[in-house]
Order: structure tokens, then sequence, then C-alpha cells
């Protein structure tokens, strides 16, 4: 099944009454954040969350919520199955104060028998209906065992990320990073391998890589121009990075696209 993306420009989004749906098989995304509330539900199999510097596994049945500007990415482990909402803050706005000071110290949690819940957000009309239901996943997230919220560390982190965003398509380095911020480089290193659970390179090479993805997905860009477009000027390097983390090749992968295409013409 060919995996599927938000694009991070639409992660940014915080517009008002902003809600989006994805489901996914096998759930991959790299550590980002956003203005917006979301929400996680795995219906099958295991997933890992990261969010900031802790790890949490999510299994058949489990849910988290995610607040707004908190680093967080997802790992599939060996197979999943989940729906993913991502919303406005204003679907929670009684919630969102508190939510801007701490946090739960795990935010995974059971829905036991609301699974009724989620059709009330991926398919009413109701506004209402809608919001009620993000507040009662709010009231069992605000019972869970809280912390403060490490400002300091998600700004540092937002920082690298955005710089990331902003400039992957060209040759970028954590060095150069340090430099324009004026951070120790070892110091900043430790943070952000701390923060992401990976290094500097390995981030980028994900990030690029899952750009490479959406444009794969297109037959209208040849995939020597994919890997330009993505920051990497060698197409050996892109293809070796891309069959590392995906899996397969570039061009595998788009013929996997391809063929899905055809057989949903088709049907």
């Amino acid at each position: 099944m060919a995996e599927k993306t938000v694009s991070f420009e639409e992660k940014r989004s915080n517009k008002t009454n902003y809600l989006y749906h994805q489901f996914d098989e096998d759930l991959f995304f790299p550590a980002h954040f956003h203005d917006s509330f979301e929400f996680l539900y795995c219906y099958e199999g295991k997933l890992k969350l990261s969010v900031d510097k802790n790890e949490f596994f999510l299994e058949a049945g489990d849910a988290a919520l995610i607040l707004p500007n908190q680093i967080h990415l997802y790992e599939t482990v060996g197979h999943s199955k989940s729906y993913l909402c991502i919303f406005s803050t204003n679907y929670l706005d009684a919630f969102y104060p508190s939510a801007a000071k701490e946090c739960a110290q795990n935010p995974v949690f059971s829905l036991d028998d609301r699974l009724y819940l989620l059709d009330d957000i991926q398919h009413s009309e109701d506004s209402y209906l809608i919001r009620s239901a993000f507040y009662y996943i709010a009231s069992i997230y605000s019972k869970l065992p809280k912390m403060a919220r490490e400002k300091k560390f998600t700004t540092l982190i937002g920082q690298v990320l955005s710089y990331v965003e902003e400039h992957y398509e060209e040759n970028i380095s954590l060095e150069d990073f340090s430099k324009r911020v004026g951070y120790d480089y070892h110091y900043l290193s430790n943070v952000v391998n701390d923060g992401l659970k990976e290094n500097f390179r390995s981030y980028l090479n994900r990030f690029r890589v899952q750009k490479a993805i959406e444009l794969l997905q297109r037959d209208d860009v040849q995939i020597q121009e994919v890997a330009e477009k993505v920051g990497y000027d060698s197409l050996r390097t892109f293809n070796r990075n891309f069959l590392k983390i995906v899996g397969k090749t570039p061009r595998d992968f788009r013929q996997e696209i391809m063929e899905e295409k055809y057989e949903e013409t088709n049907l």
C-alpha cells in the first residue's frame, strides 16, 4: 500500500475550524511540530510515538493526544493501521491555556467503550458534536499525570526543524545552523540527538525522502529531478537513502504507485 503523507504546510495550519483526517497503514512520519492539536488512534498493530524527549507505544485500542507545538514523530513497529486527526485549537479553546503550560507524562490512553467518538469526529457535520468529542478526549487527557512543558528545549528543536523545512533543498549542515543561532555545535548536536532520537544528518535524509515520496506520486517528474528537488546532488546517494528508509528503490516505489492508480481506475 502506498504511504500516505501530509505536507508540513498543512500540519502547521491553525486556521479556525481546521480539521484534517488521515487513515494509514504502517504509519511513518519524521519529527515535526505545528500550532494545532493532533489525535492518533491505533486500530491494529503497534506504533512508536516520540513526544519531545520521550518515547511511548500504542497498540490496538490505544489513543494519544499531542498538544500544539510539541515535537513528535511516528514509527510503525512491524505493522499498524491507524487514524490521525489534526484540528485547530479553537475546538478546545477552554482547554488550550492549560495545554500551553503542562503536558501528560504519558499521552497514551484508552477510549474504552467510547469508539463512537471516532465516528462523530470522522463523519459528523455537526460542529457541536465534533467539539464535544474532542472535549471528551481532552477530559481523559486532563486526568493523566502531568509535568511542566520544557519551552527552551521545544523552541530550540523547533528552530532546527524549521531550518530543515526551509532549506532542505540546499547543502545544509548542523554546523552551519549552530553558527547561525549562536549555539555551541556539540551542545546543539546533543539536544538534537535527544529530541529527534537520531542525528541531524539522519533526520535531514528522512525529511528529504518524505518530500521525495510526495513528488514520486506525480508521473510528470523524472527520478533524477526528484533527487535534485529534495537536495541530493547524487542520484546514487538519493537511491541509497530512499531504499534504506522506505525499503524499496524510488523506481520500485513509483511503479507501485502507478499500479495502484491503474487498478483504481479500472475497478
